[in-house]
């Protein structure tokens, strides 16, 4: 499937009849629209692109656009499993409950009946064991052999039982219930089956053609549109627009790359949520062509000092990652504090961390999930002031215009 065109908007396209020219017929004005448009008309504007600078942040806004649309279509299963990025796994039939309750006198019942068997067996084997060993052998030798070949089959099936009990029987009434529940769950693992590959045609559908031809490059591809699973295919997409720039010098590359991370910034109309998703997007941009941010030895032993670990170079292999993470964390946990907007709440943020360090206290946060939720923090408590600041001052007013107190104010006169 190929991105679409807007063909007919243009000068051949609908035309409204309005008489000022200003519809978008023929030889009216014609209004500027975008070119690359998906399949589906409710994601229109929303698409997977290939080599421009807003591929990557197109990508995120347009596959988080998908998974709302396809729950809305399909359900809940294939949404959770586009939204967590992982496979999801139906629950399996659920045993009656009524059953259930039944089980554990069952599984007594079952296991004594067991060891007694277990017993008798054990005592046969050791009746018969001693008949061979008898001088001169009995007559009958084969005949024993075969039977202690027999009890230690059973033996050894009767052990395997004990380790793998069964489930109580049921009665007619459970026998209904549990065929109605594997029936549901088996409905249910068929509609996950069917609509990812309706995922996978409306994610294939919101991808230009540009993009669809460097897919079919890959050597994944032939993969991909066989199994038609849709993590399957954003994976693919993910990984073909993160390495887009492979005919530009590497070291270009590495240094756009770096500085779109370390110089974005944080646009005071754009929340904190939306801010940490963007510098999200650009790390995972910028990692894709090589940029590292676990690299720095001086954030590596300030993490091991915190910790009150030893030495890096004598940490194992498990512990060195460890750090190489938490250090790449709080460096990137202090650019979205650092870069975020300049509104005086955030800059009141940046005053108090370094406050706070000055006097011996590192509050700094240890993760990027950490600084969005001290931004959050602090945005809720300003809010949350300057409502009670507009409220005590209302009140105040009220009270120096008499009659028009606050009182006056609720009833409208």
């Amino acid at each position: 499937m190929a991105g679409r065109t807007n063909k007919g908007r243009g000068g051949g396209g609908r035309g409204d009849n309005k008489p000022n020219g200003s519809g978008r017929g023929r030889g009216g004005h014609r209004s500027i629209r975008p070119t690359k448009t998906g399949l589906c008309k409710e994601l229109e504007g929303n698409i997977f692109d290939f080599g421009e600078r807003s591929s990557a942040d197109l990508m995120r806004t347009t596959y988080n656009k998908i998974a709302h649309h396809v729950g809305i279509k399909y359900g809940g299963d294939i949404m959770k499993e586009l939204e967590t990025k992982t496979a999801f796994i139906v629950p399996p039939a659920i045993y009656p409950a009524s059953a259930t309750a039944r089980q554990p006198a069952w599984d007594a019942k079952v296991l004594l009946k067991q060891n007694n068997r277990l017993d008798i067996l054990r005592r046969k084997k050791l009746r018969l064991q001693a008949e061979i060993r008898v001088i001169p052998p009995p007559t009958n030798l084969n005949v024993l052999e075969e039977e202690i070949l027999e009890i230690d089959d059973e033996i050894i099936d009767i052990e395997y039982d004990k380790s793998n009990p069964g489930k109580v029987p049921l009665d007619e009434g459970e026998k209904g219930e549990w065929r109605s529940s594997e029936k549901n769950y088996g409905e249910r693992v068929a509609n996950l089956n069917l609509n990812r590959q309706k995922a996978f045609a409306v994610i294939i559908g919101q991808c230009t053609q540009r993009l669809q031809d460097k897919m079919h490059d890959d050597p994944l591809w032939e993969t991909v549109n066989t199994d038609q699973k849709p993590l399957e295919l954003y994976a693919l997409i993910e990984r073909v627009v993160m390495k887009q720039s492979g005919d530009e010098y590497q070291a270009t590359n590495i240094v756009e790359n770096l500085l779109a991370v370390l110089t974005m910034k944080q646009q005071n109309n754009m929340s904190n949520p939306q801010w940490y998703e963007k510098l999200n997007t650009r790390v995972d941009v910028a990692e894709s062509v090589g940029v590292k941010f676990d690299i720095f030895r001086c954030m590596w032993e300030y993490c091991i000092e915190k910790k009150g670990w030893a030495d890096y170079d004598n940490l194992t292999a498990a512990d060195q990652a460890t750090i190489r993470n938490e250090a790449k964390e709080r460096l990137l946990a202090y650019l979205l504090i650092r870069n975020s907007s300049s509104t005086t709440t955030h800059d009141l943020v940046r005053n108090n961390l370094v406050d706070a360090f000055l006097a011996k206290r590192d509050e700094y946060p240890m993760s990027r999930s950490d600084a969005l939720a001290l931004l959050n923090n602090y945005d809720e408590k300003r809010s949350s002031a300057t409502i009670a600041s507009e409220g005590s001052a209302f009140a105040q007013k009220g009270k120096k215009g008499g009659a028009k107190g606050v009182l006056s104010w609720g009833l409208g006169t």
